[in-house]
């Protein structure tokens, strides 16, 4: 738009000359310079091991690499679905057992590969004492309900 606006100015002055007769005199207006910017972002999980995340700016190539590593997992509740790899850490761990809090006197567990339905146990169980659990690396979700929380042993 703005270089429409110098257009019309020197067309002005131009057909002004012109008509006055005479030398004709030409003057270049510079335009400010248009910067386009363009960002594209890519976002995705961090589960498992240090990832690269990468952003790049379009405006005279800036380039931006972030390193992320997830912080050691080495417990979670005794209540809830975690990621495996992301929430979870695969290894060893171990609860107390059933949480008092509940009143029901059972820990239960589930650890899940990626999918529905019985085929997508790996393990499960129902403990009404000290539980331990391996979280092998293949696995999606660990599902604990009435437990104390577990911690990492190994």
């Amino acid at each position: 738009m703005l270089a429409t606006i110098v257009g019309v100015i020197i067309f002005i002055i131009g057909a002004s000359i012109g008509a006055a007769g005479g030398k004709t005199k030409t003057k270049t207006v510079a335009s400010p310079a248009v910067t386009t910017t363009a960002t594209e972002t890519t976002t995705m999980p961090v589960p498992g091991p240090t990832k690269t995340v990468a952003t790049t700016t379009v405006k005279d190539i800036v380039k931006v690499t972030t390193t992320y590593t997830p912080p050691v997992v080495t417990a979670f509740a005794g209540d809830g679905t975690f990621l495996v790899n992301s929430q979870v850490a695969p290894g060893t761990y171990e609860s107390d057992g059933p949480s008092t809090a509940d009143g029901i006197g059972e820990c239960s567990y589930s650890v899940n590969a990626k999918g529905s339905g019985i085929g997508a146990i790996i393990d499960n169980g129902n403990t009404s004492g000290q539980t331990v659990i391996q979280v092998p690396a293949s696995a999606y979700t660990v599902m604990t309900q009435g437990c104390d929380p577990f911690h990492k042993v190994g």
